[in-house]
């Protein structure tokens, strides 16, 4: 009995231990063969193969999609996309031992023809497969990735599963290892390598706090997760001595070698300062707040390329919520204009016709203040027209006046040109609140002061680009 007994308890670990041996895990990267995204999945997949080993099954699926006119399977990059993927599958299906060294090639920059070669096959019998069989490869992924709710060509699935987690490659492992038997995972350390970040933020604008698009795009630089650390202008202001705080946020990293490498060439263009073993990214934001600028109170200032389709959008609006009566009443409006000199002359983006005519607006606003709306009303009509006259007629401006003074209006264009730059106004349009809060039209109307100012009230849409 006892002899039994003992048989069957081995035969329970043996079976055990085989089942435990056997255990792995299924991973299907979802890819667009014209998508830089899916190159970096798929050298994540590499690495991750080659340090989980038999755990982990890599498995590679162009994403498919179907026409909603047409029915037909097409990919989201097109037909080029379409024909890359029924190639890559038909090696898939008939040589599944060269996927891998296949989809690197490809990767690496070899046309699909190349890549074959390189893997030991013929391009002109894997071409025939294609023609033979590749629909009916294409379907059956399509087929598969439509049971998954998959609709983007960058997905992930581990085990079956929507993997919506971070994509690097420690947190892509950690979850592999945790649907593994515990003693077939893998030693993954805890310890957190990351770098010092220190945001300075404003108390109270938003505009002035943390950009998390901005946090994000420093971590894929530096390709390193960063420790954030926020701060008042008076503890920066303590800690940082060197460092000039006048705009926020204000980004600061402590850095290393491998960082101050990475910033060396934005260091020597002066677009990042440094000082000491800290960096700054001055003026980092298109929108944020001047610390050291004087307050202009009520006033907004708008800068803008005068033919420049989206400052002449917020022009419009302001104009038209004015005429509506929702624009606040204590509220003072000045246009500024962006250019740049250039010896006698000046630069601007549309070209000459746009910087006379940022001249003209600023003698306007000038010599005739009361009409100046009117003449912005008729111009932005057709602003592109070389006929300004017409405008400034049905104005009540006397376009000889203006002509006369073209020259004192050079000098009202190089002051307001001195002016922007001293904001870093480059992009039409750009809002700044009371001389201190860079901002945006949208951003505008959540401020109490504007709530009723409407930015559609123009026959444009609302400004949601910029020039510059």
């Amino acid at each position: 009995m006892l002899k039994k007994l003992a048989v069957f308890l081995c035969t329970i670990f043996i079976y055990s231990g085989l089942a435990t041996a056997g255990n792995s895990v299924n991973v299907d990267f979802v890819m667009n063969f014209y998508n830089k995204n899916s190159a970096q999945d798929i050298r994540s997949a590499t690495l991750i193969e080659n340090r989980m080993g038999d755990r982990v099954n890599i498995n590679f699926i162009p994403f498919i999609m179907k026409n909603s006119k047409t029915q037909e399977l097409t990919s989201q990059y097109g037909a080029g996309d379409l024909e890359e993927s029924k190639i890559f599958l038909t090696i898939k299906n008939n040589y599944p031992e060269k996927v891998n060294n296949y989809i690197l090639a490809i990767i690496s920059g070899s046309s699909w023809q190349e890549a074959t070669v390189y893997v030991g096959l013929s391009p002109i019998k894997i071409k025939k497969m294609v023609q033979k069989n590749g629909d009916s490869y294409i379907k059956k992924e399509y087929d598969y990735l439509k049971s998954k709710n998959i609709k983007s060509g960058s997905a992930i699935l581990v085990d079956g599963s929507y993997y919506n987690g971070k994509r690097d490659l420690t947190s892509l492992m950690n979850n592999i290892n945790s649907k593994l038997n515990k003693d077939r995972r893998i030693f993954i350390s805890k310890d957190k390598v990351k770098f010092n970040m220190y945001i300075v933020e404003h108390h109270s604008f938003a505009q002035g706090k943390e950009s998390q698009q901005l946090t994000q795009n420093l971590e894929k630089y530096i390709n390193m997760p960063a420790e954030v650390k926020r701060m008042s202008v008076k503890e920066a202001k303590t800690k940082f001595k060197g460092i000039d705080i006048d705009f926020l946020p204000l980004y600061i990293i402590e850095k290393d070698d491998t960082i101050e490498a990475l910033f060396t060439p934005a260091i020597e263009r002066g677009s990042v300062i440094e000082s000491g073993k800290y960096i700054a990214l001055p003026k980092s934001t298109r929108e944020g707040v001047f610390v050291g600028k004087q307050r202009k109170e009520n006033l907004l200032e708008v800068f803008v390329m005068s033919q420049c389709p989206y400052g002449v959008m917020a022009e419009n609006a302001i104009i038209a919520s004015l005429n509506e009566g929702t624009f606040p009443e204590d509220v003072k409006v000045r246009i500024r204009y962006i250019a740049s000199e250039n010896g006698e002359g000046f630069n601007s983006l549309h070209g000459k016709p746009e910087w006379e005519e940022n001249v003209r607006q600023l003698l306007i606003q000038e010599m005739y203040p009361e009409k100046f709306y009117k003449y912005l009303f008729h111009r932005n009509q057709d602003y592109r027209t070389e006929n300004w006259k017409d405008a400034a007629k049905k104005a009540g401006i006397n376009p000889a006046k203006i002509d006369r003074n073209f020259e004192k209006g050079k000098d009202l264009l190089r002051a307001d040109i001195k002016y922007s730059d001293s904001y870093g106004a480059s992009a039409s349009p750009t809002l700044l609140w009371e001389g201190q809060l860079l901002t945006n039209m949208n951003a505008l109307t959540k401020m109490e002061k504007f709530k009723n100012f409407n930015p559609k009230a123009s026959p444009d849409k609302a400004p949601t680009g910029s020039c510059g």
